[in-house]
């Protein structure tokens, strides 16, 4: 497709300029220099779809940029401990201090 940009690496995934970023893939995918990267490139939101892909110094860039932030379950046990799968996502909410 035209326009379009194969990047082997996949840490250099996230130096390529979009809109909205959807790390699905594994865990610590996205760090700060990768987030700082999508920040400077004009992503303006991140929706996890995997079990922690962004790590903690991520994710600070996000929330500290006004990027709109979607975190994975992930998020809870990093900060204060288990979340099961049937917890509701609004339980996560004030973990974000939007």
């Amino acid at each position: 497709h035209a326009g379009v940009t194969y990047v082997a690496d996949c840490s250099k995934v996230w130096t390529v300029p979009c809109d909205i970023a959807l790390p699905c893939a594994t865990q610590n995918e996205i760090n700060k220099e990768s987030a700082e990267a999508l920040v400077k490139n004009g992503c303006t939101v991140v929706c996890e779809g995997a079990n922690m892909p962004s790590t903690p110094e991520a994710i600070e860039v996000y929330l500290s940029n006004g990027i709109l932030y979607g975190p994975a379950k992930g998020f809870q046990r990093r900060r204060r401990g288990y979340l099961r799968s049937g917890d509701e996502p609004e339980l996560r909410a004030p973990e974000l201090e939007l």
